[in-house]
């Protein structure tokens, strides 16, 4: 089906036990449809005992989590992340964060379209949500995300959400001049402050050792509102407020986290000329799990240049039209410039996209910024 409007995509991180909470809570307001991928947050910890003394320092604490998105209209949006916050506790530290971005969505099957509420009918504060927020996306091969999530960590500038995926394209494949690159893929998202999003980026590219050849890829994304949450210690402590308690306090009262900007030019990423990418798309595909080899296959064929895959769970009310779907779903997700999305939705309706087997749903969202190594050119 033909759509084709700007529609709102709604994000919710935070451990099991809340996220089912928030679900349930979503479904009597009427969300229809939500999908949730399985994931981890990186936390630090502080050393005990021998390595304490030993100044080992802090060790990384890898925490279970839910990711939860759907699709809703503009109209709702602030409304229904205020409920979530509410109903979650989302303003504590530690209990996890939300937050929206814009996107498109083009084409679906009639039972895969955005969630339509007309009104929600309960009572709950109204909070002042941050818009001064980016996200960060890094495609990471497996093993190197605690490395990456270490910088968001050690600068305060975010708490990492780590999900799994499959790469797929012509790299994953032969290799990149003769670097053989396996297809598995750590996927690290961070959303931080809009002004500091560009320096962590650089200090990723520099720690992840993303300007070599397979080492990755990383993007930026604007959010457009949220609440995030900046607990990124696990430990006892000895004041009558954590660190965390007060920076929230202080952003609220504040109406903002430019405050919070920091100086990185000590960093030697600070001085590189780099090479980016600019003004392309992150290109979503949802559809059910079986599909997606044919489907990438085919949206490769068109111009794309490859996918990162993860499964999804697919969760819809008894009442719902979508309630036949599979609950078992795959996304992928293409990084492709805007002008190839045209053709690559073509390709994927006549492979099947949107068909009773498939329900498949596309969607795209801008990608300002983004970085992979290049191969440099070789004078003739």
């Amino acid at each position: 089906m033909d759509i084709n409007k700007k529609v709102i995509e709604i994000t919710i991180v935070s451990d099991k036990e809340i996220a089912s909470a928030i679900l349930e809570e979503l479904e009597s307001i009427g969300i229809e449809y939500s999908n949730s991928i399985a994931g981890r947050r990186d936390l630090l910890r502080e050393r005990k005992g021998l390595l304490k003394m030993l100044g080992a320092g802090k060790s990384i604490l890898h925490d279970p989590i839910t990711i939860i998105t759907f699709l809703v209209s503009s109209e709702m949006e602030q409304t229904i992340i205020n409920c979530i916050i509410e109903k979650g506790g989302l303003n504590m530290p530690g209990r996890g964060s939300v937050f929206s971005k814009d996107v498109t969505l083009i084409k679906a099957h009639e039972q895969c379209q955005e969630n339509k509420i007309l009104n929600v009918d309960i009572e709950f504060k109204k909070r002042g949500l941050y818009s001064d927020l980016t996200g960060i996306c890094c495609i990471a091969q497996r093993g190197d995300s605690d490395l990456l999530a270490k910088v968001g960590l050690e600068t305060g500038s975010g708490v990492p959400a780590i999900t799994l995926g499959i790469g797929t394209g012509l790299r994953d494949k032969i290799g990149l001049w003769r670097v053989a690159i396996p297809a598995e893929k750590e996927i690290v998202n961070l959303v931080t402050t809009s002004h500091n999003a560009e320096n962590v980026m650089e200090m990723m590219i520099d720690i992840g050792a993303l300007d070599q050849p397979g080492k990755g890829f990383i993007y930026l994304y604007p959010i457009k509102m949220g609440l995030v949450d900046v607990k990124a210690y696990v430990g006892l402590s000895r004041q009558a407020a954590s660190i965390e308690q007060i920076v929230s306090v202080i952003d609220e009262i504040k109406g903002g986290t430019r405050w919070r900007r920091r100086e990185f030019s000590k960093y030697p990423s600070a001085f590189k000329k780099r090479k980016y990418l600019n003004d392309l798309v992150n290109f979503i595909l949802i559809c059910n799990e079986g599909r997606t080899a044919d489907l990438i296959r085919a949206a490769m064929d068109a111009g794309a240049g490859g996918a990162t895959t993860s499964k999804l769970k697919y969760r819809s009310t008894e009442k719902s039209e979508s309630n036949k779907i599979s609950p078992a779903r795959e996304i992928s997700e293409m990084i492709i410039s805007e002008s190839q999305i045209e053709t690559v939705v073509k390709a994927l309706e006549e492979g099947g996209a949107l068909n009773d087997n498939t329900h498949g749903q596309m969607f795209y969202s801008m990608v300002p910024k983004a970085y992979t190594y290049t191969r440099k050119s070789v004078p003739a």
